[in-house]
């Protein structure tokens, strides 16, 4: 959605009593939470699917991938040579200590149980035979049809 959508979406939200919400065109964790009560209240009978809050600015890849090629090109001009099996390694210790990161953060702000048929490879769920077994989904507010 775009910034006046969003602007759009909080005002009318609000008018409807889903607030307080701050209008300021940003799609954060009230915002998502304000719409899934209203689309909640319009029809209890329907799953809620609404689009998960903006992303934080620093986890763009863009400017991961930017930040990247200013420090190589830093690296370059002081002199320095990189061949491609210490950036393989810097890039592989890289990726291990934000992985890591990110597991111990996930861990201490998961709000859910851990679901342990995911985990458990002999707690799996049972393959599909056919696709005759896949059932439709039936879209009961016409959200997702072409027509």
């Amino acid at each position: 959605m775009t910034k006046q959508e969003i602007i759009g979406l909080q005002i009318q939200l609000n008018k409807l009593g889903y607030g307080p919400l701050e209008v300021d065109g940003q799609y954060g964790k009230n915002t998502k939470d304000a719409y899934a009560k209203y689309l909640d209240d319009l029809d209890p009978e329907t799953p809620t699917v609404v689009p998960p809050p903006d992303q934080k600015w620093w986890m763009s890849k863009a400017l991961i991938g930017g930040v990247a090629t200013i420090l190589v090109g830093f690296v370059g001009v002081f002199g320095y040579q990189l061949d491609s099996q210490v950036i393989t390694e810097i890039i592989l210790s890289t990726i291990t200590v934000v992985t890591g990161v990110i597991s111990v953060l996930g861990t201490l702000k998961r709000k859910a149980p851990i679901d342990t048929k995911y985990i458990n490879p002999f707690n799996q769920p049972a393959p599909l035979k056919s696709y005759d077994e896949i059932k439709p989904y039936a879209d009961p507010r016409g959200s997702f049809s072409d027509n």
